[in-house]
């Protein structure tokens, strides 16, 4: 059995990280990713949720017309508005967060 050493390259130190990625982002460009759209909450009590049926309406904590959150792993990465895209919902994005925070 031979051994060998290998030698490594240095790196250089950069704190862009979006330069470095943005060069080797060929890498991960096919990686697929899900994005959740969050549009409210409400709150019931146990005999509200009992008592829903087809055709109940659940109200919201958000008022009509106000930005939908898009979310990446539970962390808000843009926001937008509702659209409908054919039969289906889509987000017009209007606002992209500053995700290197």
């Amino acid at each position: 059995m031979t051994v060998s050493n290998i030698e490594y390259q240095e790196l250089e130190e950069s704190n862009d990280t979006t330069q470095t990625l943005g060069k080797r982002m060929d890498l991960i460009k096919n990686v697929k990713v899900t994005l959740s759209v969050y549009i409210g909450d409400c709150e019931l009590n146990v005999s509200e949720l009992f008592d829903l049926s087809n055709g109940s309406v659940i109200s919201l904590d958000r008022d009509l017309g106000a930005p939908v959150d898009v979310k990446y792993d539970g962390n808000v990465i843009a926001r937008g508005e509702l659209v409908a895209v054919d039969d289906n919902f889509g987000v017009r994005i209007t606002d992209i967060e500053d995700i290197k925070k």
